[in-house]
């Protein structure tokens, strides 16, 4: 299960937020989709979720492992020549 609680996110550390007082929560067997207009957060919802960025205030808790590419596992950054 992912939980997401009161999650806020900036770029610059204080408001205006990204993300501004997100909750979600998947459940083991879900299937979702992550869609909205250019900018709306999706991108940086999903660097949250994966630990590459922090949340300004709130919390995401896992409790399942994300099916990476051995890339990212090993560095969090895909290796580019």
């Amino acid at each position: 299960m992912l939980s997401i609680e009161h999650l806020y996110f900036s770029y610059q550390g204080q408001p205006p937020y990204v993300l501004n007082d997100l909750n979600l929560h998947i459940h083991s067997g879900d299937y979702i989709s992550i869609v909205g207009d250019n900018g709306c957060g999706k991108s940086t919802l999903l660097r949250l979720i994966l630990g590459f960025l922090t949340p300004v205030k709130g919390s995401i808790k896992d409790k399942f492992f994300i099916l990476l590419p051995p890339q990212f596992i090993n560095n969090k950054i895909p290796y580019k020549e």
